[in-house]
C-alpha cells in the first residue's frame, strides 16, 4: 500500500484502510473550478471529480504510477472505485478521454485516460467513443498557470466532424481525463468536439488540484 506499507489484498496498491482516508471532492467546487475557465458564449459543463489531489499525497503517488510509472491498471482500478461512489452519467451518454499526442502516447505506451473511462464504463455499463485526437504536441501543463495553460493548448485538438460517425451523436458526451487543475485542458476539448458538432455535456476526473 502506497499509505501505510502493509500489502494491499488487491492489484491496486492502496489498503482498503487508507482508501477510505482518501479526501472526496465536493461537486460544488469542480463546478466552481470549472465556471472560472467558462467564456461568455461556452454552454456550461458539467463536473465531476473523485479525490482531492494533493503534493505528497496518495492520490499523487498512485497518479504518478499510473502517468510516469508503466502502471495503466491504476486508473482502471481506481475509475472503477470511483464510479461506484458517484452517480453514473445519463442513460445513453459516450464517455470520451482525452487523448495523447502520438509522440507522447509512443513514449509512454499508453493513454492513461481511456483507462480511467473503460474502468467508469464497465461499471456504468456505458460506452468509451474516441472522436478527438490531439493533432498538436503541446508542453506538459504541470507548473503553469491558467493562462499558459491556455495558451499552450491553442489549436491542440481536433475532432472527426460529427457528420461523419455511425454512431448517435446527439448522444451526450462526457469528457474523461486523469486530474482536473484549472479545467483548460477540458474546456479546449470541449470547444473543438462542440464546433464539430457533438453535444458536450459534462467532464469527469480522478482528482482535482487543490490550490
Amino acid at each position: 500500500c502506497v499509505g501505510c506499507d502493509a500489502p494491499s489484498g488487491r492489484r491496486l496498491p492502496l489498503c482498503p484502510f487508507c482508501e477510505r482516508a482518501l479526501p472526496w471532492v465536493d461537486t460544488a467546487d469542480v463546478q466552481d473550478r470549472m465556471r472560472k475557465e467558462q467564456q461568455p458564449t461556452d454552454a456550461p459543463l458539467q463536473g465531476r471529480s473523485g479525490w482531492i489531489f494533493d503534493k505528497q499525497g496518495h492520490i499523487q503517488v498512485l497518479h504518478q504510477r499510473l502517468k510516469f510509472g508503466g502502471f495503466p491498471h491504476v486508473g482502471f482500478d481506481l475509475a472503477v472505485l470511483m464510479a461506484h461512489a458517484l452517480d453514473p452519467i445519463p442513460s445513453g451518454a459516450f464517455l470520451v478521454p482525452i487523448p495523447l499526442h502520438r509522440l507522447r502516447h509512443l513514449e509512454r505506451g499508453y493513454n492513461q485516460s481511456e483507462y480511467i473511462a473503460d474502468g467508469l464504463a464497465q461499471v456504468w455499463h456505458c460506452t468509451v467513443r474516441k472522436p478527438l485526437e490531439r493533432h498538436r504536441f503541446s508542453r506538459s501543463q504541470t507548473a503553469k498557470g491558467r493562462t499558459l495553460r491556455a495558451r499552450n493548448l491553442e489549436g491542440a485538438f481536433y475532432a472527426t466532424p460529427a457528420a461523419r460517425q455511425p454512431w448517435d451523436v446527439d448522444a451526450p458526451l462526457w469528457l474523461v481525463d486523469d486530474i482536473l487543475t484549472t479545467g483548460s485542458t477540458l474546456w479546449s476539448a470541449a470547444r473543438t468536439l462542440r464546433r464539430a458538432g457533438y453535444r458536450v455535456e459534462g467532464c469527469l476526473t480522478l482528482g482535482m488540484a487543490r490550490t
